[in-house]
């Protein structure tokens, strides 16, 4: 049982394709995400540190809450959408917490803490400034201490899965010096159990190198 040589160059030509593809960090959408500034939110999702702070300079420049979100809705910007539907459900007499909710549609986990601290505000008459601009500036060091924990994680990521792939491109480097490796796995005992071994091992430091890494993202995730 030979590998011809044109499988076996087109197969290290795969592998090593595989591993320079999860090198760089995976498909485009996933990096073209990790190249978002941090702290920043997806498109089309409120920025509620953004957004608390604009609300803050607002409240501390005495407007009250209705005119506030007027004010915001007439500024062109990504929040100037959210504001008006806030706006018109202030004008009804709705609580602000509440119609930041219903306002921010499908989007509303992204602003649960600022509906929550706008609720806290008119509930128990705290200053609605001070409230928002310490909200905005825990909001904005979680978001950096989450895109910290990424970026330290991605490089044990990037090489448990380069790691993973190195065994198939060692096989075709194999038999490009000319030992049949898949002859000997295949049709010999001690292959059978080279390539059980092999197997079990290549398995057991995925999953360990995915526990750590697990781990580590939950305790950082813990820490903020």
């Amino acid at each position: 049982m030979r590998v011809s040589g044109i499988g076996v160059v087109l197969g290290v030509l795969v592998a090593l394709g595989l591993a320079l593809l999860t090198a760089r960090g995976g498909p485009p959408a996933d990096r073209l995400a990790r190249l978002r500034p941090r702290g920043s939110p997806a498109a089309g999702v409120p920025d509620a540190a953004e957004l608390a702070e604009h609300l803050a300079a607002a409240f501390r420049a005495g407007l009250p809450p209705s005119r506030t979100w007027a004010v915001l809705a007439a500024r062109p910007g990504p929040h100037a959408g959210v504001a008006a539907a806030v706006a018109a459900r202030t004008d009804l007499g709705l609580p602000g917490g509440r119609s930041v909710l219903g306002a921010a549609g499908r989007h509303a986990a992204a602003v649960v803490p600022l509906a929550a601290a706008l609720d806290l505000c008119e509930r128990s008459g705290a200053p609605t400034a001070d409230v928002l601009e310490r909200l905005a500036a825990g909001l904005r060091a979680e978001a950096a201490a989450a895109s910290d924990a990424r970026i330290a994680l991605a490089a044990p990521r990037a090489t448990a899965t380069v790691m993973s792939v190195l065994p198939v491109a060692g096989l075709g480097l194999g038999a490009l010096l000319g030992v049949d490796t898949v002859h000997v796995l295949a049709g010999t005992a001690a292959g059978h159990a080279c390539l059980v071994l092999g197997a079990a091992a290549w398995a057991a430091g995925r999953w360990w190198i995915r526990r750590l890494v697990t781990a580590a993202g939950s305790a950082g995730d813990g820490d903020t």
